[in-house]
């Protein structure tokens, strides 16, 4: 309801909602995806969504190359998420695989090994003196949680000091799914 001595204002056309957009853009990177769904819960019909879209990416404010790998870096930078969990969260977004794939293959190796050991020894200082197979199914869950290969998380976890167990000889000391 519009409080007394208020005018309820008109929703904003596609002209206005353009201006909103390129203003957005100018400050950090979005994906077509982004804005279908921000137009069309702005009002507009699908094909006037579609059309506003196609003209922020001919103009250059959308660039799903430039988007991927901006997403990658915050995402390893900030979230510290794995390879598999950011490129199925950019796929959810509609990005395609070779874009999302290129995008993966510009961050080192070494970042995503540094976060998940990071990961993983924060991790293992709170699991106190838990059985160590227990423990390290924990930490292999994580791992994966956070989109890191099994492969990966083994390797960093045979380097991380865990509590000693009596019967560890069939735990596998690698794997080959990297």
């Amino acid at each position: 309801m519009t409080p007394p001595g208020k005018q309820r204002s008109a929703p904003p056309d596609a002209g206005q909602l353009y201006a909103r957009a390129t203003a957005a853009c100018a400050r950090r990177e979005y994906c077509r995806t982004d804005w279908l769904r921000k137009f069309t819960a702005g009002g507009l019909q699908r094909g006037e969504a579609e059309a506003l879209v196609a003209r922020l990416v001919e103009e250059g404010y959308v660039n799903e190359t430039r988007y991927a790998r901006a997403y990658v870096h915050d995402k390893v930078a900030f979230s510290r998420w794995g390879a598999a969990k950011i490129k199925q969260a950019l796929r959810a977004k509609g990005l395609p695989a070779d874009v999302v794939d290129e995008a993966l293959r510009r961050t080192d190796t070494a970042d995503y090994d540094r976060n998940l050991r990071d990961l993983l020894q924060s991790r293992l200082g709170r699991l106190g003196s838990a059985d160590p197979r227990a423990a390290r199914q924990k930490l292999l869950r994580l791992a994966a949680a956070r989109g890191y290969t099994f492969g990966a998380a083994l390797r960093v976890l045979n380097d991380l000091p865990l509590p000693a167990g009596d019967d560890e000889s069939d735990w596998p000391d690698t794997c080959t799914d990297d």
